[in-house]
């Protein structure tokens, strides 16, 4: 005679209804040889969360038209890029740019990142700025449609 218990399965790091339940032979029991309709199928990994950055740069006085020059003629080409889900640039009347990003992974950032004309702005940023950028990344939340 072949004993049986009843197992519950979760869907990994929730704490939530059981998605299924299942017999299993008790500790000790003999196993039926498993069949192919026994065997799960591996899981797929869910994409990453899209990746945003936005932030502020404050252009100094006599470089200001030169910036937004510079990075107006970025926002077509960064948004026909792989990985590209928004690129957005804004002006504040008191004359600091907002840029706002979304992109689909790290790496397309990176390689946006390593584009030669956004490169050489990077590495001569202060140049430009008459501070610091106020900038921040984060991974994004709620769910991104374009993403899917």
């Amino acid at each position: 005679m072949t004993t049986t218990r009843a197992t519950t399965t979760r869907a990994a790091g929730t704490t939530g209804p059981a998605l299924t339940t299942q017999a299993a032979p008790a500790a000790g029991a003999a196993q039926p040889p498993a069949t192919g309709a026994d065997r799960a199928a591996p899981e797929t990994p869910a994409p990453p969360a899209p990746l945003s950055l936005y932030g502020f740069l404050r252009p100094r006085p006599e470089r200001a038209d030169e910036v937004r020059r510079l990075l107006a003629s970025l926002v077509e080409s960064t948004r026909a890029e792989e990985g590209n889900l928004e690129y957005h640039l804004h002006e504040h009347d008191d004359g600091r740019l907002f840029l706002y990003e979304v992109w689909r992974s790290q790496e397309d950032l990176d390689r946006h990142n390593a584009h030669p004309p956004l490169r050489a702005f990077l590495d001569n940023i202060a140049d430009y700025l008459a501070e610091a950028p106020e900038a921040y990344a984060g991974t994004m939340v709620s769910r991104y449609p374009a993403a899917d």
